[in-house]
């Protein structure tokens, strides 16, 4: 016998109310502008950067770690989703690679240095794609691009079973 899935209505004055909250909409605001950098990206800034001659080139200006630059891109600019417990968990990586059998993410930020956001935001991800089959590692890299300087930074991947005990927090 199929059990009825229990959803819950969330209406636009519900919502309205809860982004604007002191505590939510700083995050929100956040959403916004990631998503504003990417179109004025896409727009602006590719259209400007000069290509590289070569491959090698531009391996060496963006300062990719050998890791990185030994795996395969499984993913790019993709939704995930999964559904855990009550809730519809979802998002989109930036990229996914493969390297001996192990999956890790990279995630663009136009900030210096990665932040406990980013280390929570990519462990999420990490959360939804093991409970997809996948085998993913224990760190994953932010890649950040500020002025004409990019550089990669590891971030420790929250445990999943930690992220499943923080997760069932959630109201």
């Amino acid at each position: 016998m199929r059990t009825a899935t229990k959803t819950y209505p969330f209406s636009a004055s519900q919502f309205v109310t809860w982004g604007t909250h002191r505590s939510i909409s700083q995050r929100i605001k956040g959403i916004i502008e990631h998503h504003a950098h990417h179109i004025a990206v896409s727009r602006y800034q590719l259209q400007s950067v000069p290509q590289p001659q070569n491959v090698y080139s531009w391996l060496n200006n963006e300062n990719m770690p050998s890791v990185v630059r030994l795996a395969t891109l499984a993913k790019s600019e993709e939704n995930i989703a999964f559904l855990f417990r009550d809730l519809n968990l979802y998002g989109r990586i930036d990229q996914m690679y493969q390297y001996d059998g192990t999956f890790f993410l990279v995630d663009t930020k136009s900030h210096a240095s990665p932040t406990f956001s980013d280390q929570l935001q990519l462990s999420f991800y990490s959360f939804i794609l093991s409970r997809l089959g996948y085998r993913m590692a224990p760190a994953a890299f932010v890649r950040s691009c500020c002025g004409n300087q990019v550089h990669y930074e590891e971030v420790d991947i929250i445990p999943h079973d930690a992220m499943s005990e923080i997760i069932g927090e959630v109201e």
